[in-house]
């Protein structure tokens, strides 16, 4: 295993109101999709009380830069349903939840040498080292921005997305 940079942990978006999970889903998914992260969903809870329904999602989010380099996102949406209603959106009727979404970035890491290769032989340990402080460092901070770029156009694009539907 490499060096493991955390860039980001506990950051949050929270919205009241009507929306539909499925889209929220399909709209953090084609973000993703789009920017080249493979998806893996690692938890996937659905619990109903009676009174509320509460899903709970964790994706973990991965994007390889190169064979030694990669970053990671892992993401838990967390949405307690209270109702769902038929709304008029135009001349449709659409399938709202009325609830509380919560999106949070539960950690958000860039990994170098995440295959282990280079920690089996001593010598390639402290090059490995080597070129992570000197000679890829500009390669790594260029992922690390990217990274970072996305959390915040997700995060950015999720509120104009959720404050749409607030509107509508």
């Amino acid at each position: 295993m490499g060096e493991v940079y955390n860039l980001l942990a506990g950051d949050q978006l929270e919205y009241n109101g009507y929306f539909d999970i499925q889209e929220v889903y399909y709209f953090i998914d084609s973000f993703f999709k789009d920017r080249d992260y493979d998806k893996w969903i690692e938890k996937e809870v659905d619990t109903d009380n009676g009174k509320e329904r509460i899903l709970d999602t964790t994706i973990k989010m991965v994007k390889k830069f190169s064979n030694y380099a990669q970053g990671v996102m892992i993401i838990r949406i967390v949405a307690t349903i209270e109702k769902e209603e038929d709304i008029l959106i135009g001349k449709e009727k659409k399938k709202m939840q009325y609830g509380n979404l919560r999106v949070i970035f539960e950690i958000i890491y860039l990994e170098t040498d995440y295959e282990g290769k280079w920690n089996k032989v001593p010598f390639l340990y402290v090059y490995r080292w080597f070129m992570d402080r000197f000679i890829a460092k500009k390669y790594n901070d260029a992922y690390i921005s990217t990274i970072l770029n996305d959390h915040k156009e997700l995060k950015k694009e999720l509120k104009v997305f959720l404050g749409i539907r607030r509107l509508a």
